[in-house]
């Protein structure tokens, strides 16, 4: 068996180069700014402050972005035996969408799932409409962004992407499932969440559960979709 092929759209250098320039042109700009506003002033004497309070925040953002590098990384590992049946597909961006990238597809026999991944610790619960962290002492924080609307548009946007790029080549039996992962969670409780969400260990489990909607050649020719602006490794 030769193995999941990989197909990798942005690579942790990309990733980190491009927040870093983002980073250093927010922190230029602040700089320029203040230093127009305060010139003669006693508070100019205030910006080696301001510029360290900048790059603390650009090695903060910097290092959430490695774990997230590093969780993804590791549930892509989990995922290896999967085998050549399968394809998975880092970091795309849908075309003509306005959204970020996906953190991870696979496109196999049941179809393309279209993963969010998220690298939280503790027990994930999910209650009244927002997903909440439950750390060992009882302590708990809501996870501040809308991950489960953030996975369904992303299956809404490949699934889009797909249908225009194959046309009437399509599979009439194509699905684009979404799924919440959380990578390093002890627990996931779902609750009624509108997107299935699972911890990481669990996730060749529930692909093995899904019935197979697509012919090989099917899975191949979608699979295919994605690989002609990205090398495969």
């Amino acid at each position: 068996m030769q193995g999941m092929r990989v197909v990798r759209y942005r690579s942790l250098t990309q990733m980190m180069a491009v927040g870093t320039l983002v980073v250093l042109g927010v922190g230029v700009l602040v700089f320029v700014m203040t230093r127009g506003l305060m010139a003669g002033s006693g508070w100019l004497q205030l910006l080696p402050i301001g510029a360290l309070i900048v790059g603390l925040k650009a090695l903060d953002w910097q290092w959430s972005w490695v774990k997230g590098w590093v969780g993804e990384r590791s549930l892509l590992h989990r995922l290896q035996p999967l085998g050549d049946g399968w394809t998975a597909i880092t970091n795309f961006v849908p075309s003509d969408e306005k959204r970020g990238d996906v953190d991870l597809m696979l496109v196999g026999p049941p179809g393309v799932i279209v993963i969010e991944a998220k690298t939280y610790s503790g027990v994930i619960v999910h209650n009244r409409g927002a997903w909440h962290r439950v750390q060992s002492n009882g302590w708990r924080t809501r996870i501040p962004k809308g991950i489960s609307g953030q996975a369904l548009g992303n299956r809404d946007a490949v699934d889009r992407h797909v249908r225009a790029a194959l046309g009437p080549d399509c599979p009439a039996s194509l699905a684009v499932i979404p799924l919440l992962v959380f990578i390093g969670a002890e627990s996931v409780d779902p609750g009624r969440a509108r997107v299935t969400a699972l911890q990481s260990g669990r996730v060749l489990e529930y692909l093995g559960g899904l019935p197979s909607v697509m012919r090989a050649e099917e899975v191949a020719r979608v699979a295919a979709v994605f690989g002609s602006k990205a090398a495969a490794g």
